[in-house]
Order: C-alpha cells, then sequence, then structure tokens
C-alpha cells in the first residue's frame, strides 16, 4: 500500500483504502468519534496515523457497500433506486474488448 498511490500521476488526490469486515460484535463506522485529521462518513472513516509508521489511508465497511450495490441492483431499470452498470454498450465497460 505504501507506493501504489504515490507513485501515479494524480497522488494529491488519490488515497489508499481497504475493506473491513464489520460484525454484529464489532463497533460500527457511525460510532466512531470524529476527530480532526480523521474524518468519519456513511460507512468508511480515515483513521488519524500521525506520530505512527502508518500511511493515511480510508476504511469502508465492505459488508455494508455490498449490501448497497446489492440491493440497487436489484431494483428493475428505469425505477427509482436503480443501478446501471453499462448503458446502452457494454463493450465500452469491458477490460479486454472482443472478450
Amino acid at each position: 500500500m505504501s507506493g501504489g498511490c504515490q507513485a501515479l500521476q494524480h497522488s494529491a488526490v488519490l488515497l489508499p483504502c481497504h475493506g473491513r469486515f464489520v460484525s454484529a460484535s464489532s463497533r460500527p463506522f457511525h460510532e466512531y468519534a470524529k476527530r480532526p485529521g480523521g474524518p468519519v462518513g456513511l460507512h468508511w472513516r480515515i483513521p488519524n496515523v500521525q506520530g505512527r509508521r502508518a500511511i493515511r489511508h480510508a476504511l469502508f465497511d465492505s459488508n455494508s457497500w455490498k449490501s448497497f450495490v446489492h440491493a440497487r441492483l436489484a431494483v428493475a431499470m428505469g425505477n427509482k433506486g436503480c443501478l446501471s452498470l453499462f448503458g446502452r454498450d457494454p463493450e465500452t465497460h469491458r477490460c479486454w474488448p472482443g472478450t
């Protein structure tokens, strides 16, 4: 994680992140106290790493976001709350065109 985002052209606006499993017995992200240098948002947070040997990064509740996306994909196209990945031409979103 240390060199990936720093080596990119847009490193000033990129932030490494990773998902965190939040079980029923874990503290939910919205219960973390808001502190300077450690913002908290909707199912994500940026821990304050000042004074530690860590790189500033974001954490997100992977289960919450997977559930959010799954619920949106289950809504019929055109209905309120639907999510479209490909629009009208799926070729434009293929990693390897023609496969």
